[in-house]
């Protein structure tokens, strides 16, 4: 993934260019805005003190809209950080994380009673999406809510969600973002080694590695994972096979 997200970082250093002169450019349009900010202010006082109508604020005196740099991606944001990005960026974005069960695990951490998870499916659909908050006078008006999402997600951490799916206890949000749980795999893979290598008579992975690799899925996943044995064992299972490939028969000492 690193390899592939090079040529992304490369492409938003392109973007990038000139993004600092525009800064500069919003430095000098806000400051400007401010000095007729305090020149309107100045005139209303004295008008109020004659007795005469005070002047309608001029459009200088507005501030301007700050720019923002280029992107394609997102690694750590909070979900206000996302809808603003969002706003300003209608192209879209990808938010990449090594580890989801991070981002998962931080939505709606600060409260929120599930409007984080709710945000999270709505970035899927690419539609316009407004935001309203009390603290801010403006909503945020969001043209196309589009925000892609990669990484990985091991098992382990995916085990009391898929648990909490089974008790119906979920979060909101948390069955259509993830699933109604995890799959089992049943494709068949085997590690066999190429057609005349002088190796191949060699162990690969005989029914005790096999076997080990099980058990200490089985026993994460009832133990940190609080699912009850038979789950455990069917998710240990899926895992030990995608890892490993099919369970070589207890009577063979390896697989060819």
């Amino acid at each position: 993934m690193d390899a592939a997200f090079d040529l992304v970082r490369f492409a938003e250093d392109r973007m990038g260019l000139g993004f600092e002169a525009e800064q500069k450019k919003f430095a000098t349009s806000r400051q400007t805005s401010e000095a007729h900010l305090e020149a309107w202010k100045a005139a209303v006082k004295t008008a109020v003190k004659n007795g005469c109508p005070p002047p309608v604020m001029p459009s200088e005196a507005q501030p301007p809209d700050a720019p923002v740099r280029p992107r394609i991606r997102v690694a750590d944001a909070t979900v206000e950080a996302l809808g603003a990005l969002a706003a300003a960026l209608p192209r879209g974005l990808l938010l990449v994380r090594d580890e989801l069960a991070g981002w998962l695990g931080a939505l709606d951490k600060y409260g929120g009673s599930g409007s984080d998870r709710a945000f999270a499916i709505e970035m899927y659909g690419g539609r316009s999406y407004v935001v309203d908050r009390v603290k801010n006078p403006e909503p945020l008006q969001i043209r196309h809510l589009s925000v892609g999402v990669l990484g990985g997600v091991p098992l382990v951490p995916l085990v009391p969600i898929a648990a909490a799916q089974r008790r119906g206890s979920a979060p909101i949000g948390a069955n259509d973002a993830i699933g109604t749980g995890v799959p089992v795999d049943h494709r068949t893979f085997s590690p066999r080694r190429p057609a005349g290598d002088p190796a191949a008579a060699e162990p690969l992975i005989t029914a005790a590695d096999w076997l080990a690799h099980y058990e200490e899925r089985a026993a994460i996943c009832e133990l940190d994972g609080g699912l009850p044995r038979p789950e455990a064992e069917q998710l240990a299972q899926a895992d030990t096979i995608a890892a490993l490939g099919p369970q070589p028969s207890p009577a063979d000492r390896r697989m060819p």
